[in-house]
């Protein structure tokens, strides 16, 4: 129930997030003399929100990468501004994604798949993929892997989610998040048409209170899906 919350917290975050309060269960990091963070690197036609992004760092990594010469990674830091920070193992303290957003128009009326390749490294509490679709006035999908979370530490797998985009579709905005302590990777991002016969993987999200922010120049297609322009 708990990573299901993040649903509301995605409909929410969208030029700029907004803060969610979460039940929590922590444990101390250090508080003093925290290392200074690396500076953010974020890649073109990407950018950094959630629910409290400034407790993430995002760098495009030219020495690791599952196919090609770079990737993105997300990790959760100490807060440099003097603030405590807590992981948890059984709740959510915050999140941070890099996400896009673009016109839904080429996909109306399909089942679209988006697929990514994700390394992780001692993810405490969980991380996921997510897509979103949007209408004018309301949130018409999404799917942000709760019920199916990446948690612990592996090298490079394939994961995907999968939803319909409805004909009153206006804008599919898309990323990956990370909850909590750890650090992901994230690597060749692919969108495709799909059948009937695949099914989907996220829900219909009703009664929100969320209006989406649906830009008037969106962009026709996703951009920079492998990290190197």
């Amino acid at each position: 129930m708990k990573r299901f919350m993040i649903c509301v917290g995605l409909c929410l975050v969208m030029f700029g997030g907004a803060v969610i309060a979460w039940h929590h269960n922590p444990l101390r990091l250090m508080r003093h003399n925290p290392p200074p963070p690396i500076p953010n690197t974020i890649p073109h036609g990407w950018y950094l929100a959630g629910s409290n992004p400034l407790d993430y760092n995002i760098h495009v990594d030219t020495l690791e990468s599952y196919q090609g010469k770079s990737s993105v990674y997300i990790q959760h830091v100490i807060s440099p501004y003097g603030r405590d920070k807590k992981t948890f193992h059984n709740g959510v303290s915050d999140f941070g994604t890099l996400m896009q957003n673009f016109s839904a128009t080429p996909y109306r009326g399909q089942r679209v798949r988006m697929s990514a390749y994700v390394k992780a490294e001692r993810v405490l509490n969980y991380a996921g993929l997510w897509m979103r679709v949007d209408g004018e006035s309301q949130t018409l999908r999404i799917d942000n892997m709760w019920n199916r979370p990446i948690e612990g530490t592996f090298e490079w797998q394939k994961f995907e989610v999968t939803l319909d985009v409805p004909e009153e579709s206006a804008q599919i905005a898309f990323g990956f998040l990370l909850t909590g302590a750890g650090k992901v990777w994230v690597d060749c991002f692919q969108f495709e048409s799909v059948g009937t016969d695949v099914a989907t993987t996220g829900n219909t999200i009703e009664n929100v209170g969320f209006k989406p922010s649906v830009g008037s120049n969106l962009p026709e297609r996703p951009v920079n899906l492998n990290f190197e322009e």
